[in-house]
């Protein structure tokens, strides 16, 4: 059997409604000559897992597994992707859409910088609920990247693709919270000598299907701030620490457009017609 290069991940749970354009975004992204596609259902009580089983069904290299109980994200992961089996792992969210090559793109950025441990992507920023439509570039400067993850996260964890063999190095994904599973990893890495980097080009498409704009909004950022100090414990940095300690007020006195410039985030703004075009797709 032919060691396949990469596994990509789709965790879900009560997604029926985004799931299928989800798979299918990745199955047109991807190839079944180099890459095996794991949905993880994490106990789903809607028919998210019918959905996904048909695609298995239909595909030799869409491989299912459904969890008894509701566990996580990150739990899942850990517990169910076998690292010593492919050379990239890389993360895809059920009510998103994988778009412009992306898979071929980051296993080609990886294969040339070596020492990159997890590569992201530019990606959209849909909002159909608010008319909030943005295509988000970031900073591709690996001494920027580096000095500004000791701050915030600037990989979106959707666009994200992982090496393997610098996972194991550190235990696999980290876990604080299922807020910010992606940041915890990253900041481990770092801790660890690794790089994480992005790439400018825009291949992927996060999707919010409410009326806050970010996902994590949900109980006002406190869990993702929480859980952003706990990583910054881990790795030191009283000054870290303090910044995310009190990331509201910072958020409140700094303009989001300053803070996104400070961080290296072009924003461009698009039309209600751009958007469902992008994501007709």
């Amino acid at each position: 059997m032919i060691k396949k290069k990469l596994l990509i991940v789709i965790p879900f749970f009560n997604e029926q409604d985004f799931l299928q354009k989800s798979i299918e975004s990745v199955i047109k992204n991807s190839s079944s000559d180099f890459s095996d596609i794991l949905l993880i259902d994490d106990a789903s009580n809607d028919s998210s897992y019918d959905i996904a089983l048909k695609f298995a069904n239909k595909h030799d290299h869409i491989i299912i597994i459904r969890n008894k109980t509701n566990i996580g994200v990150t739990e899942s992961i850990k517990n169910l992707v076998d690292l010593n089996k492919y050379t990239y792992i890389a993360r895809h969210d059920a009510d998103d859409l994988s778009l412009n090559k992306r898979f071929i793109k980051e296993i080609d950025y990886l294969e040339r910088n070596t020492n990159c441990a997890v590569v992201g992507t530019g990606f959209y920023n849909f909002n159909f609920k608010t008319n909030n439509f943005v295509k988000v570039r970031v900073s591709i400067s690996k001494f920027f990247n580096k000095f500004i993850f000791n701050y915030v996260n600037i990989i979106n964890t959707g666009t994200s693709m992982w090496r393997s063999s610098a996972l194991q190095s550190i235990g696999g994904f980290q876990k604080i919270n299922n807020k910010v599973e992606g940041y915890a990893t990253i900041s481990r890495l770092l801790n660890n000598g690794y790089e994480a980097h992005n790439i400018q080009d825009i291949c992927y498409a996060y999707i919010t299907h409410s009326l806050k704009m970010h996902r994590s909004h949900s109980d006002n950022f406190k869990t993702r701030n929480d859980s952003m100090i706990s990583s910054h414990k881990d790795r030191g940095g009283l000054l870290k620490i303090i910044i995310w300690s009190n990331l509201n007020f910072w958020e409140r006195v700094f303009s989001k457009n300053l803070r996104n410039r400070l961080i290296g985030r072009r924003l461009t703004r698009l039309t209600y017609l751009e958007a469902k075009k992008i994501i007709s797709i």
